[in-house]
């Protein structure tokens, strides 16, 4: 059987007025969040709480400092620059990942008002010596997807498409 908890809320009213949180105002009180939440929201308007809410966190923020608008001194610009590319810790070599590079080739190499040799619109940036490193304008082709996996020999049974290989 369970027991139905009465609150007089003359006293919630007066911890609430102390300026404490809920939980505070739990402790109080000494009842649950259950038995707590429904009387506050009769007596005590949502702005209200919501106000004492916004409020207290940022009571419990003061004293965090925040590095917004922080610049990096011209002695700690420097030496992040020593440490780009290959005097990096991390550097790996010149690998060429699927997405190295896409970003700026993206910005360079633009494909709107593109279209492959068969007249479809150009979907793809083709390296014509499939160099991704070489970025030249010279090396740059544009393509439909199709003549971009023709060019490549995908998806051709037996390789019937396929360019010669070298060697």
């Amino acid at each position: 059987m369970t027991r139905k908890i009465v609150l007089d809320h003359d006293a919630v009213r007066a911890a609430w007025a102390l300026g404490k949180s809920v939980k505070e105002t739990q402790a109080i009180l000494g009842v649950s969040y259950s038995v707590l939440a429904p009387v506050l929201n009769k007596l005590i308007p949502k702005e209200e709480r919501d106000e004492r809410r916004k409020r207290l966190i940022g009571a419990k923020a003061k004293g965090h400092k925040r590095r917004v608008g922080y610049k990096h001194s011209e002695a700690y610009k420097a030496k992040m620059r020593l440490r780009t590319g290959e005097n990096n810790p991390n550097w790996k070599g010149r690998s060429a990942a699927k997405t190295n590079g896409n970003k700026r080739a993206v910005r360079a190499f633009s494909i709107e008002n593109r279209s492959c040799g068969c007249g479809s619109p150009a979907q793809v940036r083709h390296h014509l010596d499939e160099d991704p490193h070489n970025n030249s304008e010279k090396n740059i082709g544009y393509m439909c997807r199709s003549c971009h996996a023709k060019e490549h020999g995908l998806g051709t049974q037996h390789g019937l498409n396929r360019k010669p290989t070298e060697g």
